[in-house]
C-alpha cells in the first residue's frame, strides 16, 4: 500500500488477499476473477482499493474495506499481464499479452489510450513519476518507451536474450531497470 502497511496478493485460486505486512496476517480475501488467476495487483493511490488484472483478460477495482467490486474494466483481448496506477490519481495502465498498453479513466472504466506495444505478449508496464511516460516490456526482447499523451514510441531498448518480463523506472526517470 502507499503507507507500506499493507500488501496485496493475487494467487493461482482467484483471489486477491491483503495482508498485514507488520504482522503477516491475512486480513481480507477477495475472490477476484471467477476460475482464474489475478495475474498482477496494484493499491490505489489512498490505498483504499486494489486493482487487479486477470487471465480473464479484465481489470477488475476493489474497495478494500468491504471487499465489493467498484468497477470491471473491460477492452484487452488476452491476460491483462500488468496493472499499475498513474501519478495523477485518476487513471491506471495495463498491459497484456494482446500487445496492446492501455490507460484507463479510474471514474468511468473507460480506455482514455491504447497503444499496440508490441508485435508479441507484453508483459510489463510502468510509468514515470510525472505521468508523462511510460515504458513496456515484451515476449519480442524489447523493452520500449513511450509518450502516454500522444502514444508515441521514444525509444526501443534491445539486447535481451529473452522475455523482458519485468521494467521499472526510477522516481527521478533518469534510469530504466529491465530484467
Amino acid at each position: 500500500s502507499p503507507d507500506g502497511k499493507l500488501l496485496a496478493t493475487g494467487s493461482w485460486d482467484g483471489y486477491v488477499r491483503i495482508w498485514d505486512v507488520e504482522t503477516g496476517i491475512m486480513l481480507k480475501g477477495i475472490r477476484a476473477h471467477d476460475n482464474v488467476a489475478p495475474y498482477s495487483v496494484q493499491f490505489s493511490h489512498n490505498g483504499l482499493y486494489v486493482i487487479s488484472g486477470g487471465l480473464d483478460q479484465k481489470l477488475k477495482l476493489f474497495e478494500i474495506d468491504t471487499g465489493r467490486e467498484i468497477k470491471e474494466f473491460v477492452g484487452h483481448t488476452n491476460v491483462v499481464s500488468s496493472v499499475r496506477r498513474h501519478p495523477d490519481g485518476k487513471s491506471i495502465l495495463s498491459s497484456s499479452w494482446d500487445g496492446e498498453a492501455k490507460l484507463w479513466d479510474l471514474s468511468t472504466g473507460m480506455q482514455t489510450r491504447k497503444i499496440t506495444a508490441h508485435n508479441a505478449r507484453v508483459q510489463s508496464i510502468a510509468v514515470d513519476n510525472s505521468g508523462k511516460f511510460m515504458v513496456t516490456g515484451s515476449d519480442d526482447n524489447t523493452a520500449m518507451l513511450w509518450d502516454i499523451e500522444s502514444g508515441e514510441l521514444i525509444r526501443t531498448f534491445s539486447g535481451h536474450r529473452g522475455t523482458v518480463s519485468s521494467v521499472n523506472l526510477e522516481p527521478d526517470g533518469n534510469y530504466l531497470i529491465t530484467g
